[in-house]
């Protein structure tokens, strides 16, 4: 299987379009994995919804590979770099046994 879009920081496995029941594009959904994959076991998932879209993406921006390497993988990138969460704290549910932050790091 080839990925959508590979670096040396992370690999966009899959991406996948979000329509309503009138088939209008409401926004895109990608799948990524964070390397080195032994080091990140999970897939990250990022959402970017049309409505309130801070980020400003089009439906093609997902379609085309000149866009999507242009315009999302920045974002993504993005995405993945440590962010600070305010004033809370971030810490596992009772029920699962490791979580993570976006940027990929366990969440201890």
């Amino acid at each position: 299987m080839s990925n959508v879009f590979s670096n040396a920081s992370f690999a966009v496995l899959s991406v996948m379009h979000i329509h309503d029941t009138d088939n209008a594009y409401k926004g895109s959904t990608v799948f990524c994995q964070k390397k080195p994959e032994n080091d990140y076991p999970n897939l990250a998932i990022y959402s970017f919804s049309e409505g309130g879209n801070v980020y400003g993406l089009e439906q093609s921006d997902f379609d085309v590979q000149v866009r999507f390497d242009a315009n999302v993988v920045p974002k993504i990138q993005t995405l993945f770099d440590d962010k600070n969460t305010g004033n809370v704290t971030l810490s596992n549910s009772a029920i699962s046994s490791a979580s993570y932050k976006p940027d990929g790091t366990l969440i201890t």
